[in-house]
C-alpha cells in the first residue's frame, strides 16, 4: 500500500501503520458483516446445555476445595501435638527440659508414697527412680 507524502511523493507505510483489513471492503459490504457479527439471544435450551456442562466440568474442582480446610486442621493438630509427643519421660514438671528439679518433684513423689512416674521400669517408684533423673538431668552431651 502506498501514500502520498505533502511533497506528492509516494512511499511503502510500514507494516505497523498498515489500515484495517475492514477499512479496505465497501462499506455496504461493511455493515452487512457488522449487522452479522452483532451478538444475538441465545436461545434457553442452549444456554442451560452451556451452564450444566460447565456445572459437571467444575464440580470435581468444588468437591476439592472443600477438602482445603479439612486439611489445614489436621496439618494444625499434627502441629499442636509434635511438643507433646516429643515430649521426655523424665521431665516430671514438663518445662521442656529435664534439670534437677524434675528429680526433686520425684523426690516428693517417693516420699509422698505416689504410685505414678517408674523411671527405670522396675514397676516400683523409689529411690532408683530419682536417681536416673538426676542422673539425665546432670548428664552431658546427647
Amino acid at each position: 500500500m502506498t501514500r502520498k507524502s505533502r511533497d506528492d511523493r509516494t512511499w511503502p507505510l510500514p507494516p505497523t501503520l498498515h489500515l484495517h483489513p475492514m477499512d479496505e471492503l465497501p462499506p455496504s459490504l461493511r455493515r452487512d458483516l457488522a449487522a452479522l457479527a452483532t451478538p444475538g439471544e441465545v436461545p434457553a435450551e442452549i444456554d442451560e446445555r452451556l451452564r450444566r456442562a460447565a456445572h459437571a466440568r467444575l464440580a470435581p474442582r468444588r468437591r476439592r476445595l472443600r477438602l482445603v480446610p479439612a486439611i489445614v486442621l489436621v496439618a494444625a493438630a499434627c502441629l499442636a501435638l509434635i511438643p507433646w509427643l516429643r515430649r521426655d519421660a523424665y521431665d516430671v514438671d514438663k518445662s521442656g527440659r529435664v534439670d534437677i528439679y524434675d528429680a526433686y518433684l520425684m523426690a516428693l513423689r517417693v516420699r509422698d508414697g505416689e504410685a505414678r512416674g517408674d523411671m527405670n521400669g522396675d514397676g516400683v517408684l523409689n529411690e532408683r527412680d530419682v536417681e536416673a533423673i538426676a542422673a539425665r538431668a546432670v548428664r552431658i552431651g546427647s
